[in-house]
């Protein structure tokens, strides 16, 4: 039995925003990754963000994105380019808190 048009187009849009996080996450993850390694290595300088002497980890820039995603997708229910930008956004999120 033949899937109706509209389930098909949900189902490619499902499946594109989910080639969108996990570039996001990919992408993010290499990156964070490397920064760290560079760092520790010494070769770049010490990109890391202190306040009042303690270390903020990306880790909580994760979390925090995480929640602003969250409820932005939950609230604003995006399609079209703001969802495809929401998905990217989230799997960045995703990347920076998985890091740990």
């Amino acid at each position: 039995m033949p899937v109706p048009a509209d389930h098909r187009t949900v189902r490619l849009n499902v499946h594109k925003l989910a080639r969108f996080a996990l570039f996001g996450f990919i992408l993010t993850f290499i990156i964070a990754r490397a920064f760290v390694f560079m760092i520790m290595a010494h070769t770049v300088p010490n990109f890391y963000f202190f306040l009042q002497g303690t270390h903020v980890h990306h880790l909580n820039y994760g979390i925090f994105l995480l929640a602003v995603v969250g409820g932005y997708g939950v609230f604003r229910r995006p399609v079209g380019r703001p969802a495809e930008i929401t998905a990217l956004v989230y799997g960045i999120a995703m990347a920076l808190t998985f890091d740990e």
